[in-house]
């Protein structure tokens, strides 16, 4: 018996293609083989395992540091706080210095010292060049009345126009805003 080989086409390309068919079964079939059983397929398994135990110890890590009062809005809050408490201990250095140079009353020479303490809170806020202007009632209608002084005043290089209040002879609350803005 002899082998015929044929020169067909079809046929070649039909017999090379069931070739990689079964080559490409076998692979497949290695593969799978190699996963399933208890071999060289546990190794970089094991690898991956442990390194997504790292990052998950990690993350703890990092919550209970985050957890454990580094939170910024609390730190936010408290800078909040404690501006706010400098500012009432100004305001009370500053309204003891008054007490304490003006007397609430007039001084021995007969000057009103309303202006003088007007002064000096406005050069302790930063304040130079200070100009008073007169209130239409006269200083010493302010000594037990309550009123408004205005004041043109400069704080770094900028001058700045508004009004002080005065309440029963003893300063208030001070409002001087910038005469212009420097950003439109």
């Amino acid at each position: 018996m002899q082998l015929a080989l044929t020169t067909d086409w079809p046929t070649l390309v039909g017999l090379l293609l069931l070739t990689l068919g079964v080559a490409l079964l076998v692979w497949i079939a290695s593969l799978l083989l190699r996963l399933l059983t208890d071999g060289a397929g546990r190794g970089p398994r094991e690898a991956d395992h442990d390194r997504w135990q790292a990052i998950e110890a990690q993350l703890a890590e990092l919550k209970e540091s985050q957890d454990s009062g580094t939170d910024l809005r609390r730190v936010e809050h408290l800078l909040v706080d404690l501006r706010d408490s400098m500012q009432r201990i100004q305001n009370a250095l500053l309204e003891y210095s008054e007490q304490a140079a003006g007397g609430g009353g007039r001084r021995e020479d007969g000057v009103w010292p309303l202006p003088d303490r007007l002064r000096a809170r406005l050069l302790a806020m930063g304040f130079q060049r200070i100009e008073l202007l007169p209130p239409d009632q006269g200083w010493e209608a302010l000594e037990s009345s309550d009123g408004e002084v205005r004041v043109e005043a400069r704080r770094a290089g900028s001058l700045y126009k508004g009004r002080v209040e005065i309440e029963g002879g003893r300063l208030g609350e001070v409002h001087l805003r910038p005469s212009h803005s420097l950003f439109p």
